[in-house]
């Protein structure tokens, strides 16, 4: 709603409804239909793909973008940005690999953005982490409160700076960056 008050002054079209009601009136209306980093906040992915299916013409593309689960930000602990309420679900390479079987569409490809150099302090204190909650006995988790994790994060911030001077060779970088996109093309 708030964007569609701040849009009044370009004179662009904008609506404040759901994929699926949106769908009900335009079914078959687009040649491209774009979801960059909304379906992990979706409770029904089924339905929305649904949806977004079905306002595309046959042969048409969809395109999906999400935070890849595949690559380190999955290793993050009390990463409050990926976790419920705010992402629901989760997304990996595989799954956009097996969609095709669950709807009628082809994967065209999938992009995986490349490691950014904004993300290079939260990957070092992601894998500095690591090794710390290790060496206080805890086991991998995505959410912990526990006091053992707050002497974690101590013994990181500690490695944190020889960990950042490593990743200051591009050479031992992830590959992957935080989004992977993904084209599908609906099947006539």
């Amino acid at each position: 709603a708030t964007a569609i008050a701040a849009n009044e002054q370009t004179q662009k079209r904008l609506s404040h409804e759901t994929v699926e009601a949106h769908a009900e009136t335009h079914a078959a209306g687009y040649d491209i239909v774009c979801s960059f980093q909304v379906l992990e906040h979706v409770a029904d992915p089924a339905s929305f793909v649904t949806a977004c299916l079905k306002a595309l013409r046959p042969g048409g593309l969809l395109f999906f973008s999400t935070p890849n689960a595949d690559s380190f930000v999955s290793m993050v602990v009390n990463y409050t940005l990926d976790l419920a309420p705010h992402h629901v679900t989760h997304w990996r390479e595989a799954i956009w690999e097996n969609m095709p079987q669950f709807f009628p569409m082809t994967l065209e490809w999938i992009k995986n953005e490349p490691f950014q150099e904004y993300h290079r302090a939260h990957y070092a204190n992601t894998m500095a982490l690591a090794p710390a909650r290790r060496a206080v006995g805890l086991p991998e988790k995505r959410v912990d409160a526990s006091p053992g994790h707050e002497e974690a994060l101590r013994l990181a911030r500690q490695l944190n700076d020889a960990a950042l001077g490593i990743l200051a060779d591009p050479r031992v970088l992830p590959a992957r960056g935080h989004t992977t996109l993904a084209c599908f093309r609906k099947n006539s």
